[in-house]
């Protein structure tokens, strides 16, 4: 199979904290990796849009699930970014820090914007 394209060196930083490519390809080869992309690109699409429902109810349970398992979604392809912004997402429902939720859910939207974008370079 064809390499998947590396990031530019201005990008790169940036693109390896939204997605750690490196840690990525010592786990799977790259065939495995576009598949896995495939799977969770849309996994990643349900659980923003669970995520958004229980941010817009403000109901601290439904947030904290939610970002429990998003959160895994997105570490089981090492988007580092969005995996530390749904953690800080959980610790704030948990501890029912609702006033947190809608500076996280911007970051989380733009990070996940960003990581779909990388993840589709690569596909």
């Amino acid at each position: 199979p064809t390499p998947a394209p590396t990031p530019t060196a201005a990008s790169g930083q940036n693109e390896e904290r939204l997605l750690n490519m490196t840690a990525l390809r010592e786990r799977f080869a790259e065939d495995e990796i576009k598949m896995l992309f495939g799977i969770v690109e849309d996994s990643l699409g349900g659980e923003l849009k669970k995520l958004r429902e229980g941010l817009a109810q403000n109901d601290d349970k439904v947030v904290a699930s939610v970002a429990h398992a998003f959160k895994g979604a997105s570490m089981s392809i090492e988007a580092t970014t969005l995996y530390e912004l749904l953690y800080e997402l959980e610790k704030a429902a948990k501890a029912s820090d609702s006033a947190s939720f809608a500076g996280l859910a911007e970051k989380i939207e733009v990070a996940f914007t960003e990581t779909i974008e990388v993840i589709r370079r690569y596909k």
